[in-house]
């Protein structure tokens, strides 16, 4: 399907960065900004190929509970 979030990587890594943030308190708008940047920055290109890897099990499993 064209509108089928979990055939979108990003999502992926997005959910990282997520997780990674999801305790913290922010001062202000700004701080959160600066967090959300220091986070996308630690990304490794090795998260992003395990997200792109993945995707044939996801294709899979689309087909198979959407038709």
């Amino acid at each position: 399907p064209p509108q089928s979030p979990d055939l979108n990587p990003i999502k992926g890594i997005w959910a990282i960065i997520k997780q990674r943030l999801r305790r913290r308190v922010f001062d202000s708008e700004e701080d959160m900004k600066e967090a959300l940047q220091e986070e996308w920055d630690k990304i490794t290109m090795q998260e992003i190929r395990d997200r792109i890897a993945d995707m044939p099990r996801r294709c899979a499993q689309l087909k198979k509970y959407s038709g």
